[in-house]
């Protein structure tokens, strides 16, 4: 209930634009909004998983595979004898690539039957200074209120958004994911999926 009275005067606050120079808004493709669909996360959360899950223990096997065969051949004297026995005796390891939506919960949300995306466009930002202005002044907002909502996220970058947006935000829990990151024309700050107050 105090998170409820907290984002509804976040909501209320009026903000004055942090950007001075050129700001633009793209909306996502429809094959990244596919993407975010299907996986119900972002692609870095994705990456990570498939980094942590799959690459990490692959290359920590094949060291020690390495070194186990290293160690055998000095003893043994034998190279060639271990190498294919270990390989036909050695059981293919079960990889659960559901767990990427399990490891970083995005708290309650899609449990309590939330499935629909809210579409916004993402700003993108020609200065660098403009893009560490707006992160900045989202941090204020989720220090002062735990939550910040698309339309002031437009707010801080000189942009009109429509009415819906103040219905959708972003909590303090999601302030790991808010960085920037740099796009071919300038600067963007990467922020999760919104999710709607309640």
């Amino acid at each position: 209930m105090a998170e409820e009275t907290r984002a509804e005067g976040a909501s209320k606050v009026e903000l004055a634009p942090v950007v001075s120079g050129k700001v633009n808004i793209k909306k996502k493709s429809e094959g990244k909004k596919f993407l975010e669909a299907m996986f119900q996360g972002d692609l870095v959360t994705i990456k990570d998983s498939i980094v942590d899950n799959v690459f990490v223990p692959a290359i920590k096997e094949l060291i020690w595979n390495t070194i186990e065969r290293a160690v055998k051949g000095l003893m043994y004297g034998d190279f060639s004898s271990s190498r294919n026995s270990e390989r036909n005796s050695i059981p293919a390891r079960q990889v659960d690539f559901t767990r990427f939506s399990d490891r970083r919960r995005r708290d309650d949300y899609y449990d309590r039957g939330h499935d629909d995306i809210y579409d916004y466009g993402e700003i993108f930002l020609q200065e660098r200074r403009d893009a560490e202005a707006l992160l900045d002044r989202i941090n204020e907002l989720l220090d002062k209120y735990q939550w910040v909502s698309v339309a002031q996220l437009y707010e801080l970058a000189g942009l009109r958004g429509r009415y819906t947006d103040h219905n959708y935000g972003w909590r303090e829990r999601d302030r790991n994911d808010i960085y920037i990151t740099t796009t071919r024309g300038g600067y963007l700050v990467k922020m999760p999926r919104p999710r709607p107050f309640d």
